[in-house]
């Protein structure tokens, strides 16, 4: 009796541990495979194609046309579980800061790599967007995932 105990005691203690681990693991992985997509975005044209700037070169303009993409993020359980613990004491929720800088750089690069599908040679006034989302059903625990949508306007030079 005293070793299901034990085991009932040590189990649930484990996998928590575990799923942080494992956790942590999946963000890194994630966050390095963004930065290779970005990297190979930035060789193929010599220079980053997104700018928040109205019109960055002095160059004849051929054709414009709006480009955009979205996404919808959210913390995992494991990082809802240590955001409520850490929420008790005060302070920055890490985590969610995590999982949000993750999504934006990700709707970033989609859009770099929606422009560079459509050909388009640059991206001008680039805007991100945030929008929470909320569970259609009200109840006691609302929905933490957001969407992030980047759009703006796609230019091709002459």
């Amino acid at each position: 009796m005293l070793i299901i105990g034990v085991v009932l005691f040590i189990a649930p203690n484990l996998l928590i541990i575990i799923a942080g681990i494992i956790s942590g693991k999946m963000m890194k992985s994630m966050q390095k495979k963004l930065t290779e997509r970005e990297q190979e975005i930035i060789q193929k044209y010599g220079k980053d194609t997104l700018s928040n700037l109205s019109m960055t070169a002095k160059r004849e303009v051929s054709e414009t046309g709006i480009v955009m993409a979205s996404l919808v993020v959210g913390p995992n359980y494991w990082q809802q579980f240590v955001s409520k613990i850490q929420s008790l004491f005060g302070g920055t929720l890490n985590y969610y800061d995590q999982v949000i800088a993750l999504g934006r750089n990700e709707a970033m690069q989609r859009l770099r790599e929606a422009a560079d599908t459509a050909g388009w040679d640059e991206v001008v006034n680039v805007r991100l967007e945030t929008s929470k989302l909320t569970p259609m059903v009200s109840n006691k625990e609302s929905s933490k995932a957001m969407e992030l949508f980047a759009y703006g306007t796609g230019i091709r030079y002459s």
